[in-house]
């Protein structure tokens, strides 16, 4: 985390407290908890802190980002002619590896 935060919303959030708290495991976090203002850190499962990681965090946009980064790098490739259907070039070479060996 880049600062710490109050959780508003949070589905299946785990956070490595590690660096806090010495647990060793992650800690699940719940935005619906309503904690006393004295708790201790540990127990303060609806706030993150700097310096601790979000565990299995994935953004929701991240695989349509990469399938149409992934899509627009094969249609430059494409352009330059760089996929091919067979690979018979590289089948020679290995056979030529293999004998020269």
């Amino acid at each position: 985390m880049p600062a710490d935060l109050r959780l508003v919303t949070a589905r299946d959030l785990q956070v490595t407290n590690a660096a806090l708290t010495g647990e060793s495991l992650p800690v699940e976090k719940n935005a619906t908890l309503q904690i006393p203002h004295d708790a201790v850190l540990a127990e303060r499962r609806s706030m993150a802190y700097a310096s601790t990681l979000a565990v299995g965090a994935i953004p929701e946009g991240l695989p349509a980002a990469m399938t149409v980064t992934l899509a627009i790098g094969v249609s430059r490739m494409a352009r330059r002619r760089a996929i091919i259907r067979s690979l018979p070039p590289s089948s020679y070479l290995a056979a030529c590896l293999s004998t020269c060996l």
